[in-house]
């Protein structure tokens, strides 16, 4: 929600490190220029609608990458520099709304913040105490819920439309034998219609995308594939029951 103090909660986190912090946006930290900015430790994104935009390649081998290449200003010499950097950001969108990858939001975790904060209690806050009260040699606190991240990480997870379109197969097409790819791809067609004015995936491209998705999936992916002498055949194996995300 707009107007309720997210950047304000936000500033008020990171005030006590603001000799280690600087603010940015995605163009800056994606800019093989900017050597300056990672003698930071925090970075406040100011925009995070500006993610939408940005080369999320580049934003998320920033993030991961323990030493980046940097170019020097006037010159065509290159440094590398040491990556200590932890990036925060406020926003009124949702996570999956602003970073749309395909391969998952991994590097991305979505705090919600509630409609009518707590002031009386947050402005009671001693946000110096807090961080001094941090023990960086002991368990790290994340570990107890990694599962329920990955699972609301994965619910944030962009699809391209050939996995959206099995994601949301009924069981009735759940078959034992396999089925021809023209089958299988007159469906999809069929759907595609329906849900994608503008976008056009071809037999090939179709057949590479829903492949490729069934060998990478770890064997968690609902359809199997086999050859024949005709061509590619395919069966779908249900809908997978969802788990639920408990906290």
């Amino acid at each position: 929600p707009q107007g309720v103090g997210k950047t304000t909660f936000m500033e008020r986190l990171v005030d006590p490190l603001h000799e280690l912090k600087a603010s940015t946006d995605f163009g800056q930290v994606t800019d093989d220029r900017n050597i300056d900015l990672w003698d930071n430790f925090v970075l406040v994104l100011d925009e995070m609608g500006y993610a939408s935009k940005a080369d999320i390649e580049s934003v998320k081998h920033v993030i991961t990458s323990p030493t980046l290449l940097r170019r020097i200003m006037r010159t065509n010499h290159a440094i590398s520099i040491k990556q200590n950097a932890t990036f925060i950001g406020a926003s009124n969108k949702e996570l999956e709304q602003l970073i749309r990858d395909e391969t998952g939001v991994r590097r991305f975790v979505g705090i919600r913040f509630q409609n009518k904060p707590n002031w009386e209690r947050m402005n009671r806050v001693d946000f110096t105490l807090l961080w001094q009260s941090v023990d960086e040699r002991g368990p790290d606190p994340i570990v107890p819920h990694i599962e329920i991240m990955r699972k609301i990480q994965e619910s944030s997870r962009a699809m391209r439309p050939c996995e959206e379109w099995v994601r949301n197969l009924s069981d009735a097409f759940k078959k034992v034998e396999f089925e021809h790819e023209s089958d299988w791809f007159r469906r999809y067609k069929e759907w595609e219609r329906d849900h994608y004015d503008k976008y056009r995936m071809d037999l090939s491209e179709w057949r590479l995308e829903l492949k490729r998705l069934i060998m990478h999936s770890g064997g968690k992916f609902p359809m199997e594939q086999s050859i024949s002498p005709t061509g590619w055949n395919f069966r779908f194996l249900g809908r997978p029951k969802k788990s639920a995300i408990t906290a």
